[in-house]
């Protein structure tokens, strides 16, 4: 089983106690005011898409969720980033020009960012599912990409076998979302650059990236 540990957000003392399932076990939530509804309302339209009954509800609803996974782990790195004394939001377009004119910045490339400028490992950030549910990714990138290039997989993939799929991506977002905001301060669904009161990352991420030629230097020393 794995738990979410206790969870609070910096602005609000008010909190509210909430169980509910992911993956195999049983998740205990304690949240701040109003801390569920970012993440909700980021699956809504995958929810509605479900609940549609569509024929292509299973690949439709895989496809964007694995598109939220990506996201959430690229704006937690942004995030990092952000806290750098060196930068605040006039900075904003040139970090993101920095980080679109990235070469081959991969999934695995973010996650080894966020371990450097973090010093947590995303595995220590998902936790106890993080082996299977990194092997649910994995299958599902390769799904993706032939989806993308117009591609059947080379097995048939059933409906259910798509939205199971999308239940575990799902609880791999929900538990990088708890593991980030104990660890980090942020759960990479918000915004990402916001400056958090977090003095030994901002303190650690200045370090490694002083200015914006530091950061585009650090860009391409990932792997």
């Amino acid at each position: 089983m794995v738990a979410a540990d206790l969870l609070t957000r910096p602005q609000s003392h008010r909190a509210f106690f909430h169980i509910r399932a992911a993956g195999r076990g049983i998740v205990l939530v304690v949240e701040g005011e109003g801390m569920g509804s970012g993440f909700e309302d980021e699956f809504r339209p995958v929810d509605d898409i479900l609940r549609s009954g569509h024929r292509t509800r299973g690949v439709d609803a895989f496809t964007l969720t694995y598109l939220r996974a990506e996201r959430q782990i690229r704006k937690i790195f942004t995030h990092l980033i952000f806290q750098s004394e060196a930068f605040d939001h006039k900075n904003s377009q040139q970090l993101r020009q920095a980080l679109h004119d990235a070469p081959d910045l991969s999934f695995k490339k973010l996650t080894d960012g966020i371990q450097r400028l973090a010093n947590v490992t995303v595995a220590e950030l998902v936790g106890a599912e993080y082996d299977r549910l990194f092997k649910v990714l994995q299958k599902a990138k390769r799904y993706r990409d032939k989806l993308f290039h117009g591609q059947l997989p080379d097995q048939y993939v059933s409906t259910e076998e798509f939205i199971q799929i999308e239940r575990d991506i799902r609880t791999w977002c929900e538990l990088l979302a708890a593991g980030a905001l104990k660890h980090i301060g942020y759960d990479g669904i918000l915004d990402s650059h916001r400056k958090l009161k977090r003095p030994e990352i901002v303190k650690r991420v200045t370090e490694l990236v002083p200015n914006l030629k530091a950061y585009e230097e650090f860009l391409k020393k990932l792997r």
